[in-house]
């Protein structure tokens, strides 16, 4: 959606359901996510959480979870992009942190 000349939004929201996960019949996983895209000229800014929730008989296999990622990046006039982003996540109790880059090119025809 274009908010003004130079501000535009995007919204996307998606919940998945997964039955007998990894072909276990006593273990479904549900995935809910949503996420927020702002760009402003040039510059893109995204963030997005998904909320893991998981019905198992093993409690290890059982536990809620999360993933958070955030970047931003900068498109220059001549098609090179510029993206970085955090990523955090605590899935079956196991959390992780990861940072990462990005270097694009795009030529339309």
């Amino acid at each position: 959606t274009q908010l003004s000349e130079d501000v535009s939004a995007q919204i996307l929201a998606e919940h998945m359901d997964i039955h007998h996960l990894g072909g276990e019949a006593d273990h479904d996983r549900a995935l809910t996510t949503g996420s927020l895209r702002l760009g402003y000229q040039q510059w893109n800014f995204v963030a997005s959480y998904t909320y893991i929730h998981n019905d198992a008989s093993d409690p290890d296999e059982g536990a809620e979870g999360y993933i958070l990622q955030i970047s931003a990046g900068y498109l220059f006039e001549n098609g090179i992009g510029i993206d970085v982003g955090y990523q955090r996540s605590d899935e079956e109790n196991e959390v992780t942190k990861r940072l990462g880059a990005l270097i694009s090119y795009s030529k339309e025809f």
